[in-house]
């Protein structure tokens, strides 16, 4: 990404100290005993025209993050701005114009499909909703659309079944793109395809991106694909952005411990190339019950007594690259430094 561009440093979505909380409920009148945290008090910006890899364990809150974002299940409490307007104060003809420039791809392509309905009639349901063009002009879109992703004409009438893994998740990115979105949010969006379809998927992504001035929140699990198409990364660890920067500062030079873990994980190509694993100890503690401190600690090998008892903020590291993470113990920060 050129940060040198006005525009990429300007944030498109910005969220503040946001919470995605899931009541517990038990007994005979199912009373709330507890909350699931699945997000608990993230900040975050995303720049125009930049991709954003948002990587963690599965269960970490990642998919949550990014529905909440869209307001699909909004926040338990925080705000989240698009453009600089609070989302949560817009009535409801301004949310619903705000739909056409905010648009998900899902991560299973076939169960976000409706069975049955043919695709152009799917692709062309945000066309109808927010009463672009007429008949003919809808038509027009989607058959323009459908070739932009590399799909036939004739393809129009035939339902999901009748299409591979790869063309299905096609035609999710049509529907996403019909509306003229400026900011996408892909949720795992190439995991459930086969290596080769994954590389023609991510590669359309990029071309897509360029022709139609598009931002992109990536979720996944996987981080070759983070690396190969992201600008910045942000690691999530139990609802909580534990580390965030450019991709070459997170791929080369992790500070996190659980950054650390995750990157030492990560397959190499190059069988005479060999990395130390991190293996971490414990299993990833319950989000109705997260650890005080940092929610890292009881697994941490490097945790003191400091890290039990006191949440670390994020804190930079890079001033000229960006690099920030929540870590007591990162080498080179300060105490009470300025983010």
């Amino acid at each position: 990404m050129n940060t040198e561009n006005s525009q990429t440093v300007r944030s498109l979505v910005k969220v503040k100290n946001v919470t995605k909380y899931f009541p517990v409920r038990s007994g005979v009148f199912r009373r709330t005993t507890g909350n699931v945290k699945a997000v608990d008090g993230v900040d975050l910006d995303v720049f125009y025209g930049e991709t954003l890899g948002l990587v963690g364990e599965s269960g970490c809150g990642k998919s949550t993050l990014g529905r909440a974002m869209m307001y699909l299940d909004p926040p338990t409490s925080g705000s989240i701005e698009y453009e600089g307007n609070s989302i949560a104060d817009m009535d409801r003809r301004a949310r619903k114009q705000l739909r056409r420039k905010i648009q998900i791809m899902f991560q299973d392509p076939f169960s976000s499909l409706n069975p049955r309905m043919p695709i152009g009639e799917t692709i062309s349901e945000g066309l109808i909703v927010h009463k672009i063009g007429g008949v003919k002009d809808r038509k027009g879109l989607v058959m323009e659309m459908l070739a932009k992703v590399g799909l036939h004409e004739n393809h129009i009438i035939r339902y999901p079944h009748e299409f591979s893994g790869g063309q299905r998740q096609r035609i999710g990115i049509a529907r996403a793109l019909v509306t003229d979105p400026s900011f996408l949010v892909c949720d795992e969006p190439v995991s459930a395809l086969d290596v080769s379809i994954q590389s023609q998927i991510l590669n359309l992504l990029t071309e897509l991106k360029e022709e139609f001035q598009l931002t992109y929140l990536f979720i996944s699990h996987d981080l070759s694909v983070v690396e190969h198409i992201s600008d910045r990364v942000a690691v999530m660890y139990l609802g909580k952005i534990v580390e965030i920067g450019d991709r070459k500062s997170i791929f080369e030079n992790p500070k996190h411990p659980y950054t650390l873990a995750l990157m030492s994980a990560a397959p190499i190509a190059d069988p005479r190339k060999k990395r130390e694993i991190i293996l971490l100890e414990g299993d990833v503690p319950s989000p109705i019950d997260p650890p005080t401190g940092c929610s890292f600690h009881p697994r941490c090998p490097i945790a003191e007594e400091i890290c039990e008892q006191v949440t670390p903020e994020l804190i930079t590291i890079d001033g000229m690259t960006g690099q920030r993470a929540a870590c007591h113990l990162v080498p080179g920060v300060e105490a009470g430094a300025e983010l």
